[in-house]
């Protein structure tokens, strides 16, 4: 072989060794584009609601196993840690990772935060019932439910505990579960049957019975109902007026709404419910049970597979769980001043950067704009509320209103009548007074009377006495007259 040939092969492999560098560049820069083109694109859908992965790995370049279908029709199965640092931010201090993405699906920052929320929880002291009470006004869905937070915590407060636990029915998920506490709570209230206050409440307790029922009874038509339905259904008929029948009741209610609770926790939830109606004076350490479970159960639900999801068992209601769950878990820091909190603004920032990249900000919008909905129903809801407690309200006034009427009509009457009852007691006391003034001279008339009688009749009874020794002494003198004159005549004779 000549010179020129072995120039020629030289160059041949200096060419093949240029081509598959700059084809391993050109590879690089591809898969870098496609990260990027990822990263974009994840900022749209968000994280995988479910994958095989437990735990991120440390090393940047390790691959994480990481389902998706990319635009175009690219799928893709797993991806560098690096990628997903980059995705996803850390989400601040206070419920974020501390640094890098910590998770590779949307069901492992559920259980993450979940376990985040509870150490806060466990740690906050004196404060444990107002940050459980804070994490539930956070998550509420609708109005109702979220009235019904505020009433379990009234439950602590003397002067509501009375009228709150009435209201504790919107804690049930479904409108069956509420149908069945309300009616539930309405024979608890009854109390003991041998009093005769709880007979006034039987018939309140009989309605709610029977609205309860009807209520199933049309929203589960008798060829579509489901076994547990036409059993308490009976309890439409019962009297509720001895304590054996209202115990049965209360079992088949109870029975009715922790059976169609879809995880434990609710179940949990549930009964710590039937234990405070049943209960006179709720503790805190009841509210605290029954709150946990509830935040809880936002998780669990949060956590089911698939097939398990709550409402439509699809993917997208458990896409909506997760996006409400992490959008509104800080909700209250919203209300922060942005100039004496700006350390908590910036936070709330770094969050919720976070939650839009794991969610996707298509489900990120949709989940503000869903919870809009629920605060616009919510205060249509109050609007009604108020409408009819103030039609109620109008009719009851204008009845007091006569009533009142009434009442100043014959007040003024008893007025008048006061007022000459008044004037005769008055004249009364004045005649009364002059008959004191003239019994108090009369008296001292009296005694001055008595006195001079006192007087006179003690010297009379002196002057009688000296009278009575006169006559004494006028007697001796005669007897003595007498002897002298029979002397006398004795002497006369010479006797």
């Amino acid at each position: 072989m000549g010179i020129l040939g072995k120039i020629l092969i030289f160059f041949n492999l200096l060419a093949a060794g240029a081509l598959a560098y700059f084809a391993l560049k050109v590879q690089k820069i591809n898969q870098e584009y496609a990260y990027a083109a990822i990263r974009v694109e994840l900022q749209v859908t968000g994280l995988p609601l479910e994958s095989p992965v437990t735990q991120v790995p440390t090393d940047p370049e390790e691959m994480v196993a990481f389902p998706v279908d990319q635009a175009k029709g690219v799928a893709l199965e797993e991806l560098p840690v690096r990628v997903l640092n980059r995705a996803i931010p850390s989400g601040g201090k206070e419920y974020g990772t501390g640094g890098g993405a910590g998770i590779a699906n949307q069901t492992q920052e559920v259980i993450r935060l979940q376990e985040v929320v509870l150490k806060k929880i466990n740690e906050a002291g004196d404060e444990k019932l107002n940050r459980l009470r804070q994490y539930l006004l956070n998550l509420a869905r609708t109005g109702l439910e979220r009235d019904s937070v505020v009433a379990l915590f009234d439950l602590l407060n003397p002067r509501r505990a009375r009228f709150a636990k009435a209201d504790l029915y919107g804690l049930g998920y479904t409108p069956s579960q509420q149908a069945a506490l309300k009616a539930y709570y309405a024979v608890a209230n009854i109390g003991d049957v041998n009093q005769k206050e709880a007979q006034l409440k039987i018939p309140a307790a009989k309605t709610a019975l029977k609205t309860f029922a009807e209520g199933e009874a049309k929203a589960y038509p008798a060829e579509k109902r489901p076994a547990d339905v036409g059993p308490v259904l009976e309890v439409e008929n019962s009297n509720v007026s001895t304590a054996a029948e209202i115990e049965a009741v209360k079992t088949k209610l109870a029975t009715y709404a922790t059976g169609r609770a879809f995880t434990k926790t609710e179940a949990d939830a549930l009964n710590a419910l039937i234990d405070i109606y049943n209960t006179p004076t709720t503790t805190p350490s009841q509210i605290e049970k029954l709150a946990l479970a509830l935040l809880n159960d936002k998780f669990e639900v949060a956590k089911l597979p698939f097939s398990e999801s709550k409402g439509t068992s699809s993917k997208a209601e458990k896409a909506r769980t997760i996006a409400h769950l992490l959008y509104f878990i800080d909700a209250d820091r919203h209300l922060v001043d942005p100039e004496t909190d700006a350390a908590i603004v910036a936070d709330r920032k770094e969050w919720h950067s976070r939650v839009a990249a794991i969610v996707g900000l298509a489900e990120y919008t949709r989940a503000a704009d869903r919870q809009a909905d629920e605060f616009k129903a919510g205060a249509d809801r109050l609007r009604n509320i108020i409408a009819q407690e103030e039609a109620a309200f109008r009719e009851e006034y204008e009845t007091l209103i006569g009533q009142a009427q009434a009442l100043a009509a014959r007040y003024f009457d008893l007025q008048a009548q006061l007022k000459r009852s008044e004037s005769i007691l008055q004249e009364t006391n004045d005649i009364l007074e002059k008959r004191k003034t003239e019994r108090d001279e009369l008296k001292t008339r009296l005694a001055k009377t008595e006195m001079a009688a006192k007087e006179a009749l003690a010297k009379a009874n002196e002057k009688a006495n000296e009278l009575f020794r006169l006559q004494m002494e006028l007697r001796n003198q005669r007897m003595r007259l007498s002897e002298l004159e029979r002397e006398l005549r004795k002497r006369e004779l010479g006797e």
